[in-house]
């Protein structure tokens, strides 16, 4: 089996996209013969974290000026391929393109379905609504009709849709209308983790963490607010207690609401599990957006239980079932969640015995070979 893989996204640094990206890509190096991946680059922007396995790169280079990034988003362009070598559409090249979101299938889609090639599309969120949450109004005004155009291609021309939540797969059925094959798909890590050396607690001070991209827009709608309004609760009910936010570029704002209220800011950790392993309960403010939100994976895997926002619960079902993750949508809710995760701590061995079955690299593998074998891509 042959697979083409295309990633708009940049494969540099951590982030939920890059990781999600990579765990696909990694997880598909493990399953086919041979894959191939097109992907942009530009200096800075190096490729890191793909497995050896993937048999050959090809690389996009998107190096633009502000002129033509403007000029790009006015004529409703999306993805960065372009001048891509004529046998990648030649048929019988490959058995499989993988579209890793429907940005990435623009103006690529029809000509792969109209040769007979098999076509997977991940979505890795409902794109207009995370558009909408995470794009200026100018920029969302000019990308929103060829969003909604490259997006209903996708789900139309696809032999499968990939989901990462249900939630996103109503959500785009129900916005879209019929279409065709579609499975839920967990996200999973790209590459096997050693154990973590859990750290046990010697004292009756309880520590939350909260991560993740603090520069991006949904982050800082969401976290700033749930100060506000959340962490008085917290305070209220966990006096004897710290909170440590760590991600990258904080905003000013941000920085100025944590020093008021002595809240443990780390701007861009060169380390992010020295933060996390000193963590007993991880908390996600996140209520903007769609997709899974990759940051609850963070706490998880360092044995931490979860308290988050129920925009931030979508995908994590199972664990919200095993009691190892809290939601709460209203003050009262946050309340007795809270008090819940501190009466019935969870043994942290037992939540790391979980998230291994459910988001280990291996178990990642064996779900996407199922689900592909399922659905009569691969026999």
């Amino acid at each position: 089996m042959k697979v083409l893989f295309f990633e708009r996204i940049w494969l540099q640094g951590q982030g939920g996209g890059p990781n999600c990206a990579r765990a696909y890509i990694n997880a598909l190096a493990e399953i086919a013969d041979e894959i191939t991946l097109v992907y942009p680059t530009k200096s800075g922007k190096e490729i890191e974290g793909i497995s050896n396995k993937v048999s050959n790169l090809i690389p996009i280079p998107y190096e633009l000026s502000k002129a033509s990034k403007v000029i790009r988003l006015l004529k409703g362009k999306l993805n960065p391929f372009y001048n891509l070598p004529q046998y990648l559409f030649e048929p019988n090249s490959f058995d499989i393109v993988f579209f890793s979101s429907s940005y990435a299938s623009q103006g690529l889609i029809k000509r792969f379905h109209k040769i007979g090639v098999k076509v997977i599309t991940l979505h890795h969120n409902f794109e207009l609504k995370y558009a909408k949450d995470n794009m200026s109004p100018l920029k969302f005004f000019f990308t929103l009709y060829p969003l909604y155009k490259c997006e209903k291609k996708s789900l139309k021309y696809s032999d499968l849709n990939l989901f990462l939540t249900s939630y996103d797969q109503i959500s785009l059925c129900n916005f879209y209308g019929k279409i065709g094959k579609v499975s839920n798909s967990l996200i999973f890590e790209y590459k096997e983790y050693p154990k973590k050396n859990i750290i046990h607690k010697t004292s009756n001070k309880t520590t939350f963490i909260i991560t993740g991209d603090l520069s991006f827009v949904q982050s800082n709608k969401s976290i700033i607010p749930w100060i506000n309004l959340y962490y008085p609760v917290l305070k209220e009910i966990c006096p004897n207690s710290t909170l440590i936010i760590a991600g990258r570029n904080p905003s000013f704002s941000l920085i100025e609401k944590c020093k008021k209220l002595e809240i443990k800011l780390i701007p861009s950790p060169k380390d992010m599990d020295e933060v996390l392993k000193k963590g007993d309960i991880y908390i996600c403010p996140t209520n903007l957006g769609s997709g899974i939100k990759l940051r609850i994976m963070d706490g998880l895997k360092w044995g931490m239980p979860v308290l988050t926002h129920k925009v931030s619960a979508r995908g994590y079902e199972e664990l919200e079932r095993r009691n190892i993750l809290k939601v709460y949508d209203t003050i009262e809710s946050f309340k007795s969640k809270l008090k819940s995760l501190l009466d019935e701590p969870i043994n942290k061995s037992e939540i790391l015995s979980t998230y291994d079955s459910l988001f280990s690299f291996q178990s990642g593998i064996k779900r996407l070979s199922e689900t592909l074998l399922k659905n009569n891509i691969i026999s």
